[in-house]
């Protein structure tokens, strides 16, 4: 089951699974509002126990499914103050899951059960419409700012570490940077 590849189909509304070498498996979803239909399903990650985890910008929401598709949770609804237009999504060794909500400028952290549990970020402090987020092996959070143009760093509760990047085309510079991912 490990070395899968899952694709967040957006505009097909769906979720696609492939071996590494790009055998189709499986697929599901379709377009609609109810548990394990979508609405431009954006962000998709995998936590250690092969959980997959989908954002969906439009029905701003995150669902929960097994590797074979099958729905555990969802969590998140339009309105309120948990998720609005989630982009990126990662979750760490514990489970925690971090979502990038594009428009309303911030990270938000989610327990497994999609309890929440604490945000950062906003457009006037310091994300301009982050389009995605990774972590890497220690629990830190990189955020593509992506109007703002950077890579940010964080803690894994929100705590500021580094950035960089600059508007432009010169090395180490960049143009609306939208997703990111690290190595080992």
């Amino acid at each position: 089951n490990w070395g899968n590849i899952y694709v967040a189909d957006t505009y097909n509304h769906r979720i696609q699974k492939f071996t590494s070498d790009g055998a189709y498996l499986n697929m599901w979803g379709s377009e609609g509002t109810n548990p394990g239909q979508f609405k431009d399903p954006y962000g998709i990650a995998v936590d250690r126990f092969g959980g997959v985890y989908v954002s969906e910008t439009y029905n701003h929401r995150v669902q929960k499914f097994n590797s074979d598709g099958v729905l555990e949770t969802q969590w998140g609804e339009k309105g309120t103050k948990e998720i609005i237009y989630p982009h990126g999504i990662a979750v760490d060794q514990a489970g925690n899951v971090y979502v990038t909500s594009f428009y309303i400028h911030q990270v938000q952290k989610f327990n497994t059960n999609g309890e929440y549990l604490t945000h950062w970020g906003n457009m006037n402090t310091s994300l301009y419409c982050p389009g995605d987020n990774t972590l890497d092996n220690w629990g830190n959070i990189y955020v593509a700012d992506t109007y703002n143009h950077r890579i940010q760093k964080f803690s894994s509760y929100g705590s500021y570490l580094t950035q960089w990047g600059s508007y432009g085309s010169d090395n180490g510079q960049f143009h609306l940077p939208h997703s990111i991912d690290v190595d080992k």
